[in-house]
């Protein structure tokens, strides 16, 4: 159990010299942690592991970490799963911004409602970035900022940022 504050000092205020500001009562609240196992299970005949070169058991330790990773990667973003932690997405303290029922054409618009949505959550760190499947930068690539821009103005570039912030690609 981790401790967080719930609600802060709400009673700032200029004060004339002498006077007292007003109280404020901070809250605390708890966020509970749960222990989690990501596990896998590969069963290998001996004839394989015994007879060939030590290259097999590099091959099947590769497809291990990257199999881990990529499940990793996945709960992270969405989780929520039977025994999973819950992703980004399933938290429901990150807020959303609605582009269209069931989803919709990403505009130029839309980004600028993502960031100032950050912004105004005080959610903005030192180094932030976008990420995003590639259907999404494939759609991008092909949207103008506006629809008076030229063809070289679209919202992704070949410098792969999105308002100026890098943008990461994933499947997961």
């Amino acid at each position: 159990v981790i401790p967080k504050l719930g609600s802060g000092a709400d009673n700032v205020a200029f004060v004339s010299e002498g006077s007292a500001p007003s109280e404020s009562a901070l809250t605390f609240e708890q966020l509970t942690l749960s222990a989690k196992g990501l596990r896998g299970y590969i069963d290998i005949s001996r004839i394989p592991a015994n007879n060939s070169n030590p290259s097999a058991e590099q091959i099947v330790r590769d497809d291990l970490v990257s199999t881990f990773a990529t499940k990793i990667d996945q709960t992270a973003i969405k989780g929520g799963g039977s025994n999973e932690p819950t992703g980004i997405i399933g938290n429901s303290d990150v807020p959303v911004v609605a582009i269209g029922t069931n989803g919709g054409a990403i505009t130029y618009a839309k980004l600028i409602d993502m960031y100032k949505s950050v912004i105004n959550n005080n959610a903005m760190f030192s180094d932030p970035k976008w990420l995003i499947n590639p259907v999404t930068e494939a759609s991008l690539r092909q949207t103008l900022k506006s629809s008076a821009d030229t063809s070289s103005n679209f919202i992704f570039g070949d410098d792969r940022k999105i308002l100026g912030y890098d943008a990461l690609v994933s499947t997961n």
